[in-house]
Order: C-alpha cells, then structure tokens, then sequence
C-alpha cells in the first residue's frame, strides 16, 4: 500500500490550493521471478481526494473531488538496483465540484535506479 499527502501551504495573493491524498494498493502476482530480475502484476485500486481551495479566507465552490480508479500496474526489477513500473488507473467514480475537467484514464510510471 502506498500513502501520499499532499499538504499545501498559503502562496501569493493569500491563496492556497486544497490538499490531497492518495492512497493506492492491491493484490499482485509474480509473473516472472528469478535471481537476476522480476516481473509481476498487481491490481491496484486508488482513493484521490482533493481539498478545495481557498481565495482571501473564502473556500471555492468549484475546486475540490475525489475519484476511485482500478487498473493493472507492472512492476519490474533487475539486479539489486533497478527497478520500473507502469500503469493504468480507469476511473470507477469521479466526484467533483462544478465544470471540472475529470480523466477518461491516467497512466503513469516510474524507473529508480540505486547507486
């Protein structure tokens, strides 16, 4: 399971953008396991939750959702320091407040590498 938190703090012209937490996880599988590298596929679920922002002390009433997505996500290592992931998020539910553009899908991924 994976945790952000995203606190955010007053900017310019006393605004401040809502906070937002994501929490992601699932049950995965290995497709591909041996010494030198792994392969494996994880159902993964998402909870995004956006707080509304805020203008002179005034919460909006046009900013702020949270969404439920599910998709498959890949994750690859090799050796001891090399790793990658990619993968989808379909939406399941999408909340929002007033004319937002929301997602059809996300995709994402990521490549670490240790030294």
């Amino acid at each position: 399971m994976t945790l952000f938190t995203y606190l955010r703090t007053r900017g310019e012209a006393n605004f401040q953008y809502g906070d937002e937490i994501i929490v992601s996880g699932g049950p995965g599988v290995y497709v591909l396991l041996n010494e030198s590298f792994t392969l494996s596929l994880q159902a993964n679920g998402v909870y995004d939750t956006l707080g509304r922002d805020e203008l002179l002390g005034q919460v909006s009433d046009r900013t702020g959702s949270t969404g439920w997505f599910l998709g498959p996500l890949l994750n690859f290592t090799w050796g001891e320091r090399f790793s990658a992931n990619a993968g989808i998020d379909l939406p399941l539910r999408i909340a929002n407040n007033f004319f937002q553009s929301v997602p059809d899908y996300r995709l994402h991924g990521g490549i670490s590498v240790r030294f």
